[in-house]
């Protein structure tokens, strides 16, 4: 439904309103996206896992956990108007000069799943007001180069966990292992400018 028409360079209107019908919980992040202003930077902004993973402590007892990395320096966006005065490629630019003057830090949190909530479904959020436990601290003291950097030659898997953490039954997470393999074929195979 989302593949652009030679002719118009867009997708097909109608196949992607059929589709978005047929499949509202599609749609959600692009709705939360909306809402949420444009990050002043990659360092005042939360990230978050929409797959839960079992964790389990050194007393042997599981729960289901969603993890959530929050930024000590807050959550911090941009106005439409600070917005248009930023290059393209203003945040890369932005965390390099941050990480250069101090460290990034944020705050590992677990959000302990409840009774009822969606273990196996990504596109449904937990509510708000579950617990949250802290897991620990993540500092970024150096930010590699983009294209041509270290981190070109590497790979994300979900699925390599630490002792202690292991993943959910969530169809989407057992799946999203491979494509990202495929991508870094493809990302090293591409013949470089």
């Amino acid at each position: 439904a989302r593949f652009r028409n030679p002719a118009t360079g867009k997708p097909d209107p109608e196949k992607l309103k059929a589709f978005n019908e047929a499949n509202p919980e599609t749609l959600r992040q692009a709705m939360y996206l909306a809402q949420a202003p444009v990050p002043a930077s990659y360092g005042t902004v939360p990230y978050w896992s929409a797959n839960a993973f079992e964790a389990t402590n050194a007393r042997g007892e599981s729960k289901f956990v969603r993890w959530q990395f929050v930024p000590e320096a807050g959550t911090v966006g941009l106005s439409e108007e600070e917005l248009r005065t930023r290059p393209d490629d203003f945040l890369a630019d932005e965390l390099r000069a941050r990480v250069k003057a101090a460290p990034v830090a944020y705050t590992l949190q677990f959000q302990l799943a409840q009774a009822g909530d969606p273990i196996t479904d990504p596109t449904r959020a937990w509510p708000a007001d579950r617990p949250g436990v802290n897991a620990g601290r993540l500092l970024i003291e150096a930010v590699e180069p983009g294209a041509g950097g270290a981190c070109e030659r590497m790979t994300f898997t979900p699925v390599a966990l630490p002792d202690g953490l292991k993943p959910s039954a969530d169809p989407v997470l057992l799946a999203r292992a491979a494509p990202y393999v495929l991508s870094l074929g493809r990302r090293l195979s591409e013949p470089r400018p």
